[in-house]
């Protein structure tokens, strides 16, 4: 049994053991639970409905808590893709870990930049020497794009810095110009 969304992306699956999966015939797609007669079927689609929905809640309490460790994310994000030119931010809740990813993805152009602001981030974290667990980084041969990925406890340490170093340079060149 697969419980698939709207978009056709398989979400949640189960077997259920005694069920008679040796009854053949072609599959069937069913939109409300109450179209299944079968009754060990139809426990076991409630029992997947639940779980998705639980995971579901689960997925949306840990952005939550990760939009609370780092601040207005949105804000962040837009800053860093309008700042740098040619990278682009995403984030997502991985529904297998539920836990947050966030990748930039850059152009040829821009990953100088991000290589360079990484790079920063981990010199002023203590960890200049290599990438930490957590995090990596993936530069395509053929078009100089890179892909960098964090982990949830990186991407919060990571935007957490950010906001910090924004905030700081910000407030410096402000003072600079009113020199």
């Amino acid at each position: 049994m697969t419980l698939i969304d709207a978009d056709r992306i398989n979400r949640q699956w189960a077997v259920r053991r005694g069920v008679n999966s040796q009854r053949g015939g072609d599959e069937i797609t069913v939109r409300r639970l109450a179209d299944i007669t079968d009754p060990a079927f139809g426990e076991c689609a409630r029992e997947l409905v639940t779980r998705h929905r639980d995971q579901l809640i689960t997925a949306a309490a840990t952005f939550d808590a990760f939009c609370r460790t780092v601040g207005d994310i949105d804000h962040l994000t837009r800053h860093l893709d309008t700042t740098i030119r040619g990278v682009s931010t995403h984030l997502h809740v991985d529904h297998t870990t539920l836990s947050v990813v966030a990748t930039l993805t850059t152009t040829a152009q821009a990953t100088g930049a991000v290589c360079s602001l990484i790079t920063a981030w981990l010199t002023d974290t203590g960890r200049a020497a290599q990438l930490p667990n957590g995090v990596t980084v993936d530069l395509d041969s053929d078009d100089l794009a890179l892909t960098a990925t964090f982990d949830q406890a990186r991407a919060e340490a990571f935007f957490t810095w950010y906001s910090t170093t924004r905030e700081t340079a910000g407030t410096a060149a402000r003072k600079q110009r009113a020199r």
